[in-house]
């Protein structure tokens, strides 16, 4: 029998790993680029060239954190209600995480969504 057929080659084996270790890295390396790709998404969509929030995403923000009741307790749900209450309070906060932003520019957009709030 020849040596090939009985025993897997070492080099056949490190260079399967090699591929292995290679392609993981690939895909980290493309699911890296997604999500700045996302993340860039969410920017244009929201703000301005300036960085300001635009009118209509103020809108929609209001509106997603308005039906998550964010910033506000929901004592007397029930636990159906409390649930999808929660489900949509993560998904506005997964909107607003997506924007990336430092926390001074965090407090800035708050104070902006207040201050257009009370006008």
């Amino acid at each position: 029998m020849p040596r090939d057929a009985r025993l897997p080659s070492i080099t056949a084996e490190l260079f399967a790993v090699q591929q292995g270790a290679e392609s993981n890295s690939v895909r980290a390396q493309r699911h890296a680029r997604q999500q700045v790709d996302v993340h860039r998404a969410y920017q244009r969509l929201f703000f301005d060239e300036g960085g300001r929030l635009t009118e209509a995403a103020r809108l929609v923000l209001f509106d997603i954190m308005e039906e998550a009741a964010i910033g506000l307790a929901s004592p007397s749900l029930d636990h159906a209600e409390l649930a999808a209450k929660e489900g949509k309070r993560r998904l506005a906060l997964h909107i607003i995480g997506r924007f990336q932003l430092s926390e001074e520019r965090l407090r800035t957009l708050e104070r902006q969504l207040n201050q257009e709030e009370e006008e």
